[in-house]
């Protein structure tokens, strides 16, 4: 029954007058049997959830009115954006004639750039009639719902001119906005999508913006995003110019680094004074340090994002640097317009004449050399509106050399092929097929020591990920797989007078499978969940000689009794575990939540390394018979509330974190070229807990944030035998455990143009295992050492200022 028809009904057999426009109700059914309760009951029920009103006149008359209120607000938008000179696209989703009375629509949509036509992520979308908001995910994708009818939605991001879309929604449909950069200068121009981040996002996201990086202190104007991974709540570093950061009391090696989906095994040009990435070649960056999706596995602590960009499809652009001690060319356009483009971004060092020209006494720095350099290449085709296909290559290679003849050379190499696909408004695909390799060398060019040492690990991989939107769902689903080829190592003599002797360490062969499935939940209003399950599967691979060892004895070179051959392709070891993730939010307010978040993660690869910080010359080790998977679990939770209209972000959140299956190594480990590695490391547990404040101010001349994070990361090997126990079983602290941390990271704009940023980083002193005393037998010194990580180098804090001068604010400039 239409419900127009109703109404004239209730006119006739209740004597009440009704005033209202045919054209509200004249497509509106009912479908709800209202018999037995009252009128006033019955019309609240059948006007819930949409911009009409009524009310009532002494049991005489009823008028209804149609949400003057929004209404006016939607044409005050469009008016104000008119008096602008803003364009106002207009869209009519569905037929009009389809229109129900309180029936939600879900518009959903694209927002790329007018002239690149390269998706925007992280776009603020606003319906202010229902007071509804939302951003763009990476892909550049929204999603939003609405009562059936007319809205007006505004899009908003950083140096973009807005833009005004009104909509008339009578079905599910989905839009593509086009967004024009431009950058204007105004009096004051105050550009914020904070306020989104306090009641929405999941807990332990973190999407780091190039722009705000660009402004802060670099060292020797070299933009790094991994130092500005170093300064968030809960990551830190182990020394001034170390490349790899821990997160929440983790290793290096639990970071998962991905760069257009491929891992980077060494994220470190020159020994850790600058990363691999270049950053005029970066799009956007997203970070987790908890609450991970179920599309990420194998480190237990963490996930760093990094997409490179597409080029222009409309038109040729260039960008270049001059460094003290590197300079870099960026260049990108179309290679058919609107069709195809190419982006390449060159960076290459030239910092052989600071070593020389520093003023010091230490004649090997003088006489060092050192070098380095990166390719980032990106191709991009649009078969048609569905269909794309792209190709990213990256390439880096580093050269260090001592006075001593002793050189260092180590490289970067990933390739990959990416296929997206959308079916239709619902659901789209992305296919990635891809080869990593990361390798390095060692040479000592003194004819009685010559050697040369070689070290390389290959990754083949695939990854498939579904993603389907339903009303209140969003699911995304698929598969990973990578296989491993390390090389553990080799060395050979490179002169006839040296006394080195060959060592050949046999390749080692692994495969690690996983499927994945999440869900993004809209419970109600207040309450959103991100469910996730992973499975995944990893197994060790022939050919091998796995060496067996005498029962109850530690394992050492002296125990060994047998050894058993695996053929070519014959698994050797298998591994499986189910790892269940959980995100959740719970909005107190518009300005406030409650997050929580959980993982599970298996690590099946293992850094091996005696040493604190990433060097070129580590090695990686996959699980096998001896080595069995990290387990990482962790579990945190936070208060975060935006304060004094958004002027002000506040957050406090606390984690614990369990990792089964750690490796450290014996007192006097030797871990290069050893072919019974097993015998030089012992398996243990780590545990970590914390918790972290941080307070940012947003809005004014001077903004910045600081936070203060308390942690300890610790550490507990207790084996069948003192040989292969550490500290007695107890559990000590690991190399990375800093109880006290402090940054502080500001901007303040000395005009438009002009900035002055600091950074300020204070953080305890790591520890340390030191020699306490020591003995002389024959002459020869034996230190006597303290139990692992007993001591503490100083407490550390380092202070950055510099002054940012950005470029014209010309629109073509």
């Amino acid at each position: 029954q239409l419900l127009i028809d109703f109404l004239h009904q209730v006119e006739k057999s209740q004597h009440v007058r009704m005033f209202f426009l045919n054209e509200w109700f004249d497509q509106t059914k009912i479908q709800e049997n209202y018999k037995g309760i009252s009128l006033r009951e019955a019309l609240v029920d059948m006007l819930r959830a949409t911009d009409i009103n009524f009310i009532e006149f002494h049991d005489y008359a009823i008028i209804f009115s149609k949400d003057p209120a929004g209404a006016l607000e939607r044409e005050s938008i469009i008016q104000n954006a008119k008096a602008g000179r803003e364009k106002i696209d207009e869209v009519t989703l569905g037929n009009p004639v389809h229109y129900q009375l309180g029936k939600l629509v879900r518009i959903t949509g694209l927002v790329i750039n007018n002239k690149s036509k390269e998706v925007i992520g992280g776009v603020t979308a606003v319906v202010s009639d229902v007071n509804q908001q939302t951003t763009t995910s990476s892909d550049g994708r929204f999603q939003i719902t609405v009562p059936s009818g007319e809205h007006v939605i505004i899009f908003r991001y950083l140096n973009y001119e807005e833009k005004v879309l009104d909509v008339k929604a009578y079905e599910d449909g989905e839009a593509k906005i086009e967004m024009l950069e431009a950058p204007r200068m105004l009096d004051e121009v105050v550009i914020s999508d904070q306020h989104v981040n306090a009641v929405s996002g999941r807990i332990g996201q973190i999407n780091l913006k190039l722009t705000d990086i660009k402004k802060m202190p670099t060292f020797l104007g070299e933009v790094d995003i991994i130092k500005q991974i170093q300064t968030l709540p809960g990551v830190t570093s182990v020394g001034e110019v170390s490349s790899g950061f821990n997160v929440r009391g983790g290793g290096v090696d639990q970071n998962l680094i991905l760069y257009d989906g491929l891992p980077v095994f060494n994220t470190a040009h020159v020994f850790g004074f600058f990363s691999t990435f270049n950053s005029e070649a970066i799009k956007d960056a997203s970070f987790f340090k908890s609450g991970i999706p179920a599309e990420y596995g194998g480190r237990v602590s963490s996930v760093l994002n990094v997409n490179s960009k597409e080029g222009n499809y409309k038109k040729w652009e260039s960008a270049g640097g001059i460094g003290l001690v590197s300079s870099s060319l960026s260049v990108g356009g179309p290679l058919k317009k609107d069709v195809s483009s190419v982006m390449l971004s060159v960076r290459s060092s030239y910092s052989d004449w600071m070593l020389k020209t520093l003023s010091t006494n230490y004649q090997n720095i003088k006489n060092s050399s050192v070098s380095f350099y990166d390719v980032s290449l990106k191709l991009t085709h649009k078969f048609n509106a569905k269909n794309k296909l792209s190709f990213s290559g990256y390439t880096s290679k580093d050269h260090f050399g001592l006075p001593t003849d002793t050189s260092f050379v180590w490289q970067n190499n990933l390739a990959s092929l990416h296929f997206d696909h959308i079916y239709n408004e619902r659901a789209f695909s992305t296919i990635t097929v891809g080869y990593g390799q990361y390798s390095y060398r060692v040479n000592d060019k003194d004819p009685s020591t010559a050697y040369e040492m070689r070290y390389k690990i290959a990754y083949p991989s695939l990854k498939i990920d579904f993603n389907y939107q339903l009303r209140k769902h969003k699911l995304v689903f698929g598969l990973n797989s990578t296989y491993y080829q390390i090389t553990p190592g080799s060395i050979r003599p490179t002169s006839t007078k040296s006394s080195v002797i060959p060592v050949n360490i046999a390749t080692e062969q692994s495969l690690e499978n996983a499927l994945f499935i999440s869900d993004g939940i809209d419970v109600s209003e207040k309450i959103h969940i991100d469910a996730g399950f992973r499975f995944s599967m990893y197994t060790s691979l022939g050919p091998a000689k796995v060496y067996q060892y005498q029962s109850g004895q530690p394992l050492s070179h002296d125990t060994v009794v047998d050894s058993v051959s695996y053929s070519v392709g014959k698994a050797i070891k298998n591994y499986f575990g189910p790892e269940p993730r959980l995100a959740f939010r719970y909005n107190l307010d518009a300005n406030s939540s409650v997050k929580l978040g959980y993982n599970r993660i298996y690590q099946y690869v293992h850094l091996i390394s005696n040493s604190v910080a990433v060097t070129p010359i580590d090695i990686w080790q996959p699980s096998n018979t001896f080595f069995r998977p990290q387990q990482g679990d962790q579990l945190s939770m936070g208060y975060f509330r935006n304060l004094k209209d958004n002027k002000y972000e506040f957050s406090v959140e606390g984690f614990y974190k369990n990792v089964k299956n750690i490796l450290d190594f014996k007192d006097g480990a030797d871990l290069v070229l050893n072919p019974n590695l097993e015998t030089a490391l012992l398996r243990g547990v780590a545990k970590s807990y914390g918790v972290e404040f941080s307070i940012t101010k947003t809005i004014g001349r001077l903004s910045g944030t600081l936070n203060y994070t308390y942690s300890r990361s610790l550490r507990k090997v207790a084996g069948p035998t003192p040989e292969e126990t550490i500290n007695k079983g107890n559990y000590y602290p690991s190399n990375y455990d800093q109880p006290n941390i402090v940054n502080l990271n500001w901007k303040y704009g000395l005009s438009k143009r002009f900035f002055l940023t600091s950074n300020f980083t204070y953080r305890t002193g790591r520890p340390v295992t030191v020699p306490y005393s020591y003995s002389v037998v024959d002459h020869v010194p034996i230190f006597n050492f303290s139990e692992r990580n007993q001591y503490r180098v100083p407490d550390y804090h380092r202070l950055d200022l510099a002054i940012v001068m950005e470029g014209r604010h010309r629109r073509k400039k």
